[in-house]
C-alpha cells in the first residue's frame, strides 16, 4: 500500500500537488455519516493515476486493462468526459489515459489480437532490456524502458 501515490520530489510533482488535499475532491458517501468517497470520475482519474505511476516506474500488467474495461463498461456512458480530461491534463496524464482506454476497449471487445499488439502487450509487461547494454545506469535504463513502454502503448492502441 503506498503512503503517497506520488514523490513531491522529482517529475511527479504535479501529480502529487494535485492529490495533495485528496479529501477536497471527496464527497460525502451517505447523510450523518463520517464516511467520503470519490465522483465516479474522480474515482476513475485516480486508478488512471495509479496505473501512470506503476506505467512508467515499473511496469504493469492486464489486470490495468481488465479494470480499465470492466470500469468503462459499468460507468461510461454516464461519465463527464470533459471533465476527466481537463483533470488529467492537469495532472499530466491525458495522453496516457486516452490511450490506456483504447487499448482496454480494443483488447476485450471481441478483435483478434494482432501480431503487432502481442508484441506490444509483451513489451508493456516486461520493459525493454535492450537498454540495459546502452547504459548500466539504473536511471538511464528507467528512462529509457519507460519511453519504450510508452511508444508501445500508443502503438498498441491504434494497432
Amino acid at each position: 500500500m503506498h503512503r503517497t501515490l506520488f514523490d513531491v520530489y522529482g517529475p511527479n510533482r504535479r501529480r502529487y500537488d494535485y492529490y495533495a488535499n485528496v479529501k477536497d475532491r471527496l464527497e460525502p458517501a451517505g447523510q450523518g455519516r463520517q464516511e467520503f468517497r470519490f465522483t465516479t470520475e474522480d474515482f476513475y482519474s485516480y486508478t488512471c493515476a495509479h496505473d501512470y505511476r506503476h506505467y512508467y516506474g515499473s511496469g504493469i500488467g492486464l489486470r490495468s486493462c481488465v479494470d480499465t474495461y470492466v470500469y468503462l463498461k459499468r460507468c461510461e456512458s454516464a461519465m463527464d468526459w470533459a471533465y476527466i480530461e481537463r483533470e488529467c491534463a492537469e495532472m499530466g496524464i491525458a495522453e496516457y489515459e486516452a490511450l490506456r482506454r483504447s487499448l482496454s476497449k480494443k483488447l476485450f471487445a471481441g478483435e483478434a489480437l494482432t501480431a503487432p499488439r502481442r508484441t506490444c502487450l509483451i513489451a508493456w509487461r516486461r520493459p525493454a532490456r535492450m537498454a540495459t547494454a546502452i547504459s548500466s545506469s539504473k536511471t538511464a535504463w528507467r528512462a529509457t524502458a519507460a519511453t519504450d513502454r510508452g511508444t508501445c502503448l500508443g502503438a498498441c492502441s491504434r494497432a
